[in-house]
């Protein structure tokens, strides 16, 4: 029986994302519940399967959401607990003619832990939690503060082509990801030892006639330097004088690297070799990282505060991460204000489990 009903929280996992109007779509549901059953999330509540299938029904009208399952395991005789992502975009929004400035991107991560009535082979409870929230019950403060904390960043990242990665969990304060491989054009920042730390917090400027020989033996010509050496070779500066796209973020890290990411489905192979010897172009393996998002201008001291915080929410969670390198990421134009930046820190980890570590306490 529970290997049954397995292979139906994989049918309900791709109901949350293909839109339930058809009666057939339905049938596989309810034939999955009780007629009764307990539903319930942080912030929805049902207790039957005719709300169980208008909650779904709701979350694709109004929020577009993708469903990522992860895992599925047996924790006691009559439960089954997945583990998900679920990402999510207001619908409407599309038609907002302020979308440029607010285009909330929502990500939620968790457990359903779903009960089985043993007499009808089928789920009579489910019930969702969230990593982000200590206080699981339904419509608690920390639960409402958490989504509205959502819906109202102004921060987002552009359009661009940008390395792929699955978030796994969201406890609070930061997301564990899981990036894939991808292929960087790279330069090193000079005193990289006495000053990557500000090096790779310096805010990188557009090519521009005005700043193309912006130097100094400040760290934040280093910066400028590295940025317009970077952009010299995408913008043609190659064997092939070949023009790429713009992709984001930038990265740049503790040890004084300033990073360009080359695109998708790119190879060292296939990139033009740079004229400028101080560009490489290398592949960068994929990996588990702990990421704090945050807006507003990433200088030194801002990127290190939230450093400190995300240092403070992985020993929180129980994770170990390199003890001194960490990156730090930028989306944006430097004409972008504050408010709509998005940055990032980021972090590898060395010790994550799907189902242990990483989980707000």
């Amino acid at each position: 029986m529970i290997k049954a009903l397995i292979s139906w929280v994989s049918v309900l996992a791709r109901l949350y994302v293909v839109s339930i109007k058809s009666p057939s779509e339905n049938t596989a549901c309810r034939s999955a519940y009780d007629d009764k059953v307990k539903f319930e999330d942080p912030i929805t509540k049902y207790s039957s399967v005719q709300g169980y299938v208008f909650n779904i029904k709701l979350l694709r009208r109004v929020f577009a959401p993708t469903f990522q399952l992860h895992d599925i395991k047996q924790t006691a005789p009559h439960e089954l607990t997945t583990r998900w992502t679920m990402s999510m975009q207001l619908t409407f929004n599309k038609y907002n003619p302020l979308r440029r400035w607010w285009d909330p991107q929502l990500l939620f991560t968790g457990t359903s832990i779903m009960g089985v009535n043993p007499s009808t082979g089928r789920f009579n409870s489910h019930v969702d939690t969230w990593d982000a929230v200590n206080n699981q019950k339904y419509l608690s403060l920390e639960a409402v503060r958490h989504l509205l904390g959502q819906l109202l960043t102004f921060s987002q990242a552009p359009k661009l082509d940008t390395p792929s990665y699955t978030v796994l969990k969201k406890p609070s304060g930061y997301e564990v990801r899981e990036y894939s491989d991808f292929v960087v054009a790279e330069t090193q920042m000079e005193q990289a030892s006495s000053a990557g730390r500000q090096a790779a917090t310096e805010q990188p400027q557009k090519p521009s006639s005005s700043n193309s020989n912006s130097s100094s033996n400040s760290s934040s010509g280093q910066g400028k330097s590295a940025f317009m050496t970077l952009a010299g070779y995408i913008f043609g500066k190659n064997e092939r004088q070949e023009k790429m796209a713009m992709t984001t973020p930038v990265f740049s890290d503790s040890s004084g690297r300033m990073q360009f990411f080359m695109g998708t489905g790119r190879d060292t192979g296939s990139l033009p070799a740079p004229l400028d010897d101080a560009v490489r172009c290398i592949h960068m393996p994929g990996g588990t990282y702990a990421v704090r998002s945050f807006s507003g201008m990433a200088g030194e001291k801002q990127a290190q505060k939230q450093l400190e915080r995300l240092r403070v929410a992985m020993a929180r969670d129980d994770l170990q991460g390199g003890a001194t390198d960490w990156t730090l990421a930028r989306y944006n134009d430097p004409s972008t204000k504050g408010p709509f930046r998005r940055n990032e820190v980021l972090i590898s980890v060395t010790n994550f489990d799907l189902w242990g570590r990483g989980v707000t306490k």
